[in-house]
């Protein structure tokens, strides 16, 4: 079991890594996010995806996106966390948008899903980033980005009676 999940998250992240490099390719033409140091919550929980996902934190490439799909805490679709010259995005596994949308495309594994998915990615990762570059009012572009999600959230829900 712990080798097939190797081997799946190994596969997740040469899919992820598309939109990574992409993104980054264009990071440079953006401002540069404000410093903003990750609170007590924030910092747990980033070691906790670090533990579970070797290798999150390493700056071995060019890449100042890291994207990477798991269960978080609450209703929101993703949780951002900007840390100095990389943008860590969990995507949450429980959110309609994962179990309607994305996670289908994932598991079709091929071609114009591929790159369907991967267009995804990069939506995901600029509301991040727009979230994470927020300088006047940090808070609210959380609450908004909440609301999406919740909205979202509702209008993908399959319905129950049909």
């Amino acid at each position: 079991a712990r080798a097939r999940r190797a081997h799946e998250l190994a596969n997740l992240r040469r899919q992820l890594a598309v939109a990574e490099r992409r993104a980054s390719a264009r990071e440079t033409r953006l401002a540069p996010l404000p410093a903003r140091p990750l609170d007590e919550p924030q910092r747990q929980e980033l070691d906790r995806l670090s533990a579970r996902f070797p290798g999150l934190l390493d700056g071995g490439d060019d890449t100042r996106f890291r994207l990477i799909v798991d269960t978080i805490p609450g209703t929101r679709l993703y949780e951002a966390y900007p840390l100095e010259g990389l943008l860590v995005v969990v995507m949450n596994r429980q959110h309609p948008f994962f179990s309607e949308l994305y996670g289908p495309l994932l598991e079709s594994g091929g071609g114009e899903d591929d790159q369907i998915r991967s267009l995804l990615d990069l939506v995901v990762l600029a509301a991040a980033r727009g979230e994470a570059a927020e300088v006047g009012a940090p808070q609210v572009a959380k609450a908004l980005i909440q609301r999406w999600s919740d909205v979202m959230s509702e209008f993908l829900k399959e319905e129950a009676d049909g």
